[in-house]
């Protein structure tokens, strides 16, 4: 989409900045809460036979960095 845009506007249209800056608002506006980790922990709590429930919490971790820089 943004990729081809001209990269100047010839006339009334949008320039191809207000174009950006919009998609990148609609996209702050679509992106969704972090996890609440307090709740992942209570229920996947992470012990030495339950692997998964410690990959899960890093992983929402990792996610919920992610949704921070993309709200900035």
């Amino acid at each position: 989409m943004i990729a081809m845009q001209p990269k100047t506007s010839s006339g009334g249209g949008k320039s191809r900045e207000d174009i950006i800056g919009e998609q990148t608002k609609y996209l702050q506006s679509k992106t969704p809460p972090p996890f609440d980790l307090d709740f992942v922990q209570k229920k996947f709590p992470t012990s030495y036979t339950e692997s998964m429930n410690t990959v899960l919490l890093q992983e929402c971790v990792r996610y919920n960095r992610l949704l921070q820089d993309m709200k900035v």
